[in-house]
C-alpha cells in the first residue's frame, strides 16, 4: 500500500459531503472498502463535493478585492461614527492617571546624582562592599517629580510651591520608614583597630533644585567664597567644595526638607537670590574646551586637587593624588533648553521651564520580623508593593492635581 491509501468509508465522506451517501447507510458500508490509489480517491472526493456557493470563506476566496474593500468601508463607516459621537462630547477612548506613583530609577540618573557624583570626585565616598549588607543604602526606586511652566518657572511663587509639596512628602510620618539611608563610617587608620562598624544617619537628602537655593549648598556660587583662583585646581578648593552641602551626608546636607528637623530651613527664595543661581549655573561649562565664546561664559569649571583620604585623615598629611573639576550639578534638576549651547553659534538661554526632583526609596528594607528583604525572588516585588502602596496612598491626590490644585491663583 505504499502509493494507495484506503477510502475513508461512509461515515467520513458523508461528513465531507460526498454525494450518494446517506447517514443511514453509514454503519452498513463500513465493510465496503476497497483499496484506491491516491489519484483515484482525490478524484472522487474533488467530483463528489459539494461546493457551497454561498459560503462566506467561498465568496471571499473567489473575489478577494471586493471583500476587502468591503472590509475596509465598514471601517471607514465605523470611524465616521466614532467622530461625529466625540464631536457631541461622547467619550470614544479614555486614559487613566490612576497609577502608583513611584519610579524604577533609571542608572543613567543614578550616575548623575550630586551627592553621589560629588563623593566619588572627592574620593570620599565608602567602599560598596562594606555597605552591601546596610539597611536601605540602595537607590533601587525613587519617586521622580516633574515641574513644568512654559512661561519660567524660577519665580518665588512658583518655588514656593514646590517647596510646599516635597515638605509634605519629606516631612510624612512614615517617611523615614522608606528613604534610603546615609551611612558614616570611621577610618580605620591602625591595622589592629577592630572591624569598622556603621552607623546610619538619616535620610539621604532628596534632588531638588531648592537645595541649589541654599547658599551653603554649592558655596562658589557665591563669588565672595569662591576663593582667589577658582578655575585653577587647589587643595584650597577642595576645601571650599567640601564646605559645600552638595559634598556633605546625613542630616548636615540638608537645605530643607530634612526629615530630622523640620525647621530646619536655609532656603533664600528672593527673587535676586533666584537669578543669582541661575547665572551661575547658566553660565557654567563643565570643561574648557565646551565652553563657548568668552563673553557667553563668565564661568570655567571650579577645579581642586584630589587627595589621599587616608593619609589626610589618620596622619594630617596632605597627599595630592590628581587634578578635578566639578562638573555642572544643576543639569540634574533643569531641562535641556536651559543654558549655553555650545558651538560657533553659542547662545545662552536663562529661561528655565522645566525642574526635575527625586526622592529615592531604599532598599534592602527590613521585614517585620527584623530581617533584611533579599534582593531577589519575591522579597523584590514584596518590597516593590510596600513602597508604591505608600507613595500611592499618601501622595497620589497631590500629584495627580498639580501644586496649583484648589488654589484660586495656581500659576503665580
Amino acid at each position: 500500500m505504499a502509493d494507495t491509501e484506503m477510502a475513508r468509508g461512509s461515515k467520513e465522506n458523508a461528513k465531507y459531503g460526498v454525494k450518494g451517501y446517506k447517514a443511514e447507510d453509514a454503519e452498513a458500508n463500513l465493510d465496503d472498502v476497497r483499496v484506491l490509489s491516491n489519484a483515484e480517491y482525490h478524484k472522487i472526493v474533488k467530483e463528489n463535493v459539494v461546493e457551497t456557493e454561498d459560503g462566506y470563506f467561498h465568496r471571499i476566496e473567489k473575489y478577494p478585492a471586493t471583500s476587502c474593500c468591503c472590509g475596509f468601508s465598514c471601517f471607514g463607516v465605523l470611524l465616521i461614527v466614532m467622530l461625529v459621537l466625540a464631536a457631541g462630547g461622547v467619550t470614544i477612548i479614555s486614559f487613566s492617571t490612576d497609577v502608583p506613583m513611584y519610579l524604577r530609577d533609571h542608572r543613567s540618573y543614578w550616575a548623575q546624582t550630586a551627592v553621589a557624583e560629588a563623593m566619588d570626585v572627592a574620593n570620599a565616598g565608602l567602599a560598596d562592599d562594606a555597605l552591601a549588607d546596610q539597611e536601605r543604602v540602595d537607590n533601587e526606586y525613587s519617586l521622580e517629580i516633574i515641574y513644568i511652566k512654559d512661561s519660567g518657572i524660577m519665580t518665588t511663587g512658583s518655588l514656593e510651591r514646590i517647596k510646599e509639596l516635597e515638605e509634605k512628602i519629606a516631612f510624612h510620618e512614615d517617611y523615614p520608614d522608606y528613604c534610603t539611608l546615609d551611612w558614616n563610617a570611621s577610618t580605620q587608620c591602625d591595622a589592629d583597630d577592630p572591624p569598622v562598624s556603621y552607623s546610619d544617619v538619616g535620610c539621604h537628602v532628596h534632588v531638588s533644585a531648592l537645595q541649589y537655593m541654599d547658599p551653603d549648598f554649592w558655596v562658589p556660587t557665591d563669588p565672595a567664597r569662591e576663593g582667589s583662583d577658582p578655575t585653577t585646581a587647589s587643595t584650597a578648593n577642595r576645601a571650599i567644595a567640601q564646605s559645600s552641602k552638595l559634598w556633605m551626608t546625613g542630616p548636615d546636607a540638608f537645605g530643607f526638607a530634612n526629615p530630622a528637623n523640620q525647621t530646619q530651613d536655609f532656603l533664600d527664595l528672593t527673587q535676586s537670590n533666584i537669578d543669582a543661581v541661575v547665572n551661575y549655573w547658566g553660565r557654567y561649562c563643565y570643561q574648557a574646551y565646551q565652553c563657548p565664546p568668552d563673553g557667553l561664559s563668565d564661568r570655567s569649571p571650579f577645579a581642586f586637587n584630589l587627595v589621599n583620604e587616608t593619609a589626610d585623615e589618620c596622619f594630617d598629611v596632605t597627599q595630592v593624588t590628581g587634578e578635578s573639576t566639578a562638573p555642572n550639578y544643576f543639569w540634574q534638576v533643569s531641562d535641556s533648553d536651559f543654558g549655553l549651547a555650545y558651538g560657533s553659534n553659542a547662545t545662552w538661554n536663562p529661561t528655565l521651564r522645566a525642574l526635575r526632583s527625586e526622592f529615592y526609596m531604599g532598599t534592602p528594607r527590613r521585614k517585620d520580623n527584623g530581617e533584611l528583604y533579599e534582593e531577589e525572588g519575591d522579597d523584590i516585588a514584596k518590597q516593590e508593593e510596600e513602597i508604591g502602596e505608600f507613595l500611592f496612598n499618601n501622595f497620589q491626590d497631590d500629584l495627580a492635581s498639580g501644586i496649583g490644585g484648589g488654589n484660586p491663583n495656581p500659576n503665580p
